[in-house]
């Protein structure tokens, strides 16, 4: 892999990691506000709760395996591991961004857009 390849790289695991840093304090903040609503007996809102913190659960245990596949110490990324990310990714943008499904907070669906574009332009460029 070149130096521009590796640097490329480089920056969607930064977004990756700015990814699963939002996505865990997201996980965090849902699950006082879920435990709050319970705790008040607000069943509706409960339910809002759960469905938007399962979203953001998933956003967060792809961005785990994301970091995994792409940000570990190993000295060299095949780029079948690149499409493999690019495939998980961009699964997660048609639900979350496309489809609009998930309910999920601007910052989640732009950091989800931005790596998919990003790992879209790495593997559908001409080496």
């Amino acid at each position: 892999m070149s130096v521009a390849a590796r640097i490329n790289i480089l920056s969607i695991c930064g977004l990756v990691d700015r990814l699963l840093e939002a996505s865990q304090r997201l996980v965090e903040a849902y699950s006082e506000k879920l435990v709050d609503a319970k705790s008040r007996g607000d069943k509706t809102l409960s339910e809002i709760l759960e469905r938007r913190l399962s979203s953001i659960q998933l956003i967060e245990s792809m961005a785990q395996h994301l970091h995994a596949i792409l940000c570990g110490d190993r000295a060299s990324i095949a780029l079948g591991d690149v499409m493999k990310a690019y495939d998980i990714v961009d699964k997660a943008y048609y639900r979350v961004v496309v489809a609009g499904r998930e309910k999920l907070p601007t910052m989640i669906r732009a950091y989800i857009y931005e790596i998919r574009h990003r790992l879209q332009e790495f593997v559908y460029t001409p080496i």
